[in-house]
């Protein structure tokens, strides 16, 4: 699939954006899908649910829905990745992948998704993904 590497950060050096972002970008097209999640570290907000680590790391795949509302939960996403499915399809239309803090790799069948971050993120690179 191809991809991009998306490094928007504040003037203090911090990522200016996070998964929440990312899923604003893909609207209703995330919402409607459905998402296997695998959090290996996240910060939450100050009044987050207990164990929000846990919840993206469930068995199920989650709703857009409940991947939007645990996203509004989370200050940060440190190392994680997000895959989407359209209903009955065994392959991701799209993958987001959070890089130990430091960037989000974005990942699509179609590369006019790749076009939506690119028009919304300053500094986005086109990359190759090695693994598919």
């Amino acid at each position: 699939m191809p991809g991009i590497r998306i490094r928007d950060l504040t003037e203090q050096g911090f990522l200016a954006f996070d998964l929440a972002d990312l899923l604003q970008v893909l609207g209703d097209s995330a919402r409607t899908s459905a998402w296997r999640c695998s959090v290996e570290e996240c910060i939450a907000l100050e009044n987050a649910r207990p164990h929000l680590q846990e919840a993206y790391n469930t068995r199920e795949a989650l709703t857009g829905t409940e991947l939007f509302t645990l996203a509004r939960e989370t200050l940060q996403v440190i190392d994680g990745a997000f895959e989407a499915f359209h209903d009955g399809e065994k392959n991701p239309w799209i993958k987001l992948e959070a890089i130990d803090s430091s960037y989000w790799e974005v990942f699509a069948r179609d590369s006019l998704e790749l076009s939506r971050f690119e028009s919304h993120f300053r500094a986005v690179e086109r990359i190759d993904d090695s693994d598919g």
